[in-house]
Order: structure tokens, then sequence, then C-alpha cells
């Protein structure tokens, strides 16, 4: 890999760069050296690129033991290196956000390693094989029966979080990928767990509703919202999952609880929407229509 320069670009003509792993997953212990190794010989100007993120981005890693990728976020202040060292940052939420997930069944991108360069923190995932759902849903001619599989993917995955107590802040379609279908169906993946936190004492039916918005706002922003239909059988889907992860086997009893439910979850998702105000998004992931920053707008990070 090659170094940050003291203003922030990369240094040209080092090809090896000094890297602490500064932990790593119990389960790859036993293959550290080749992890250092391939660490050392990252570089994201040759590596393949997933995604550009400011001067950071999401990139396969070369020469790993298993099939994974590397997130670079960049270090580029004195305070964002102080929080590195603190297990503070980005990264490190991160690893602390698939924890949760993990200890929950909530399916996810599991956490490798974390490491620090001198002026970056990079955060090696497992690789997850798939398409975004936002990729999904802007992608046509999908047939109802893939529609419904990934729906109910979605939908447990969700359900799974509620369960487990925990919140998803930044859910948005962008940071899950569905895998290819086995016979089990796909699954929704969580490529982005920074966002992740325990629930604790917030309203467990307002935190639902923020992570149903999500869904729906980011999409839409992009041009491709989630059409009426689809977002009616989602919500069924959801709650489904919760009436039978919480052990409930009455079918008699489903109807009437999912209406009442629905029609609380369907006006708190309608409102939180109407407040976020405009969806669009600062960087279009499907590459379409962009926010313009304007000069009195903060649009870092």
């Amino acid at each position: 890999m090659t170094a940050y320069a003291e203003e922030g670009e990369y240094a040209p003509g080092v090809a090896r760069l000094a890297v602490r792993i500064r932990v790593l997953a119990p389960r790859e212990r036993a293959a550290t050296p080749r992890w250092t190794d391939a660490l050392e010989h990252f570089d994201p100007a040759t590596a393949p690129a997933l995604k550009h993120e400011g001067r950071g981005g999401v990139y396969r890693l070369p020469g790993a033991p298993v099939e994974a990728v590397v997130k670079v976020i960049p270090l580029d202040s004195a305070w964002a290196r102080i929080k590195s060292w603190l297990r503070v940052s980005r990264a490190w939420r991160q690893w602390r956000g698939t924890a949760l997930l993990v200890g929950s069944g909530v399916p996810t991108a599991r956490c490798i390693a974390l490491a620090r360069t001198p002026g970056a923190d990079l955060l090696v995932l497992e690789a997850a094989p798939g398409l975004t759902l936002l990729e999904h849903l802007g992608r046509p001619g999908a047939s109802l029966v893939e529609e419904r599989r990934i729906i109910v993917a979605v939908a447990r995955s969700l359900a799974a979080l509620d369960a487990g107590g925990l919140f998803n802040r930044d859910g948005k379609p962008s940071n899950i990928i569905i895998t290819p279908a086995t016979a089990a169906g796909p699954e929704a993946v969580i490529i982005d767990a920074v966002g992740v936190s325990r629930r604790g004492t917030r309203p467990p039916d307002l935190l639902l509703a923020r992570m149903l918005a999500s869904l729906v706002i980011e999409p839409t922003g992009c041009g491709v919202p989630p059409r009426l239909a689809l977002r009616r059988r989602f919500l069924r889907e959801v709650l489904r999952a919760q009436w039978t992860g919480a052990g409930e086997a009455d079918p008699d009893n489903f109807g009437p609880w999912e209406a009442a439910s629905a029609r609380g979850l369907w006006r708190l998702v309608g409102d939180l929407i109407a407040a976020h105000g405009s969806p669009m998004p600062n960087t279009n992931p499907l590459g379409g229509r962009e926010k313009s920053p304007s000069p009195t707008t903060n649009t870092v990070g």
C-alpha cells in the first residue's frame, strides 16, 4: 500500500507500508503472517475497487487467505487519528456493530481484521457475493417469485434486528447485499454496521419505523422508489417474521394483530419520510442525479 503524506495525499514510490494489525478475529489468528503480508502489499491504486468514498473506498484484498474486501478509511486530521487510537473511529464502530449483529444471528459481513497505517484505518471484511438491495430495486425484469424471495430475506433481517433489541440507523438498501439464492432462499447481508447499536430504552415501534423508512428514502432519491404494492408486501412479511419469531402459531390471531400493527407502522413510516425532506443523496450509488452541494452546506463525511 502507498502511504499517506502529511498533506493527506498518497505518497509515491512506497512499495511496502508498515501495517499494525490492532485486532484480528480469533478464527484467523493462525494466519496472522498471511494477513499481515496481504495488507502490507495492498495498494488502492491497483486493487480492484468496489466503491469509492472520498479519498477512501472499498477494495478487493489480493493475496488474502480467504476472499475478503478492505475498507480504507482515511485519518486525515489529528482528531480522526485520536479517535482511532481511542477505538471510537468509524472502523471501530463497525467492528462493534458487526459483533452485535453476529450475536443476534443477523446476517452480516463479518469483520476479520482492523489495521492501522500512518494515514488510514484498514478494516478487512468477509466478501459478500451478490448485488445490493438498491441495485435489485433498479434492475428491471425481476420475476414476482424473485421479488418475494428478496422481500422475505430483508424482512427476516429486519425482524431479527428488532427481536435482538438492536437498531440500525443506516440500514439503507445500498448497505444490504442480497446473496445468490440457495435452497433456503437468499440472505440479506448487512455490509455496513457502523450505525448498529442496542435499542436500550428507546421506543421499539419508532425505531422499527425508522429502519423501514430508510429502506424507502434512499431508492426514492436514486430514482427507483419501491412501488406501493412492494412496500405493503414487505411490511406484511416483517410483521409475519415478528409473529413467528415471538413463537405465535395461531393463524386466527395473526390477521387482527397484523392489521392493527400495520396501521400504526404505516403512519409512523409516512411521517418519518415526510419529515426527512429531499431524499436525493449526496452520492448516488446508481450513478444518477445527486444533490448539488451549496456553499453553506457541509457535505464532508
